[in-house]
């Protein structure tokens, strides 16, 4: 396919997503979808796709993925690589500028790592850590023309990245961000994070810290996401899927995020407060 018909492809893509997002505020999200180039992203072609259905596209022609819809990564654990609307809109609402340090879990094959880093740039850095090993493997490759980004293979709710986070985005669903997670966030600092219960359903967290003890929560949009490992609480989850029942649709109204004992039998974590 000609490179000026490529790049068509990908603006029509990007401007898709500004409106499907949608994006109102950060013009650099639909730039950075723009250029990087999801097939370089993705499993070989062809691709099974997932959007009203699924279905398999006759070849590995670029132009199959540069719309709206899933991409299969591995089919058999049901793991994809995300909603390009979803993550423009998450992206749109925590405003990454050039610079800022960025933990980055459950990469994937890397491409909304790729797109990560063309909103820090150059002088930014993304620590991306995935914990299925053939993934990170398969990542470490795709994203080694990116000297800002650095890949790990690990449990990120065990790896500490040795300095304070400007942004922390989640990519598979826990029950609790961790505390090392929190007190890694610089002033100021946002944390993404889809809080699911135990059937994959829930909602997208935005944190942001406003002091030593102070976070600011708001809840963004309705997720489902694949179950995480090493942030994940079998009775929280049951918890949480009961109490997102119960809500019928609706959001959870949240203000703040503290962190705390929840009570003398419990260990240290986070918990939430409601309006």
């Amino acid at each position: 396919m000609p490179a000026q018909t490529l790049t068509a492809l990908r603006r029509a893509y990007a401007e898709e997503l500004r409106v499907a997002g949608p994006v109102r505020s950060n013009p650099k999200v639909i730039e950075a979808f723009a250029k990087v180039p999801r097939e370089k992203f993705s499993p070989p072609g062809p691709w099974t796709l997932h959007s009203t259905v699924s279905w398999r596209t006759p070849d590995a022609s670029p132009a199959w993925v540069s719309h709206n819809v899933l991409i299969s990564i591995d089919e058999r654990k049901g793991i994809n690589n995300g909603s390009p609307s979803l993550w423009a809109y998450l992206f749109d609402h925590i405003n990454l500028k050039p610079g800022e340090r960025v933990l980055q879990v459950g990469t994937g094959l890397g491409y909304y790592t790729a797109i990560l880093a063309e909103l820090v740039g150059r002088t930014g850095h993304i620590r991306a850590i995935e914990y299925e090993r053939r993934l990170a493997g398969i990542a470490r490759e795709n994203l080694k023309h990116l000297p800002q980004v650095e890949m790990i293979h690990g449990d990120a709710s065990s790896c500490d990245p040795g300095h304070d986070l400007d942004v922390i985005v989640v990519f598979t669903g826990g029950t609790h961000p961790p505390s090392l997670w929190l007190e890694r966030m610089a002033p100021g600092g946002r944390l993404l994070m889809p809080l699911v219960g135990v059937d994959g359903r829930g909602f997208m967290l935005r944190v942001i810290r406003r002091g030593h003890r102070r976070f600011d929560a708001k809840v963004l949009s309705r997720v489902g996401f694949s179950l995480a490992k090493g942030f994940r609480v079998k009775s929280e989850a049951r918890a949480l899927k009961s109490a997102i029942d119960r809500l019928k649709g609706k959001l959870p109204k949240l203000r703040a995020l503290h962190v705390g004992p929840v009570c003398a039998a419990r260990r240290k974590q986070a918990f939430y407060a409601t309006r």
